[in-house]
């Protein structure tokens, strides 16, 4: 990686995470999860990977 996107986001992830216990995987999913407004029914690791026909009424 020759370069890096660093904003007030991904300094709240990364503060988030170490808050947590330090810069693992878990801990940066979670603190990503924490930082972005998703509802919880899409709040997954694996990401959304029902129809996406259906997903918020069909499409926009």
């Amino acid at each position: 990686m020759t370069s890096y996107d660093i904003n007030a986001l991904t300094t709240r992830i990364a503060q988030r995470a170490k808050s947590l216990g330090g810069y693992t995987r878990q801990n940066m999913v979670l603190a990503a999860g924490d930082s972005v407004n998703v509802p919880d029914a899409n709040k997954t690791t694996t990401g959304f990977r029902g129809d996406p026909t259906s997903q918020y009424g069909g499409w926009h």
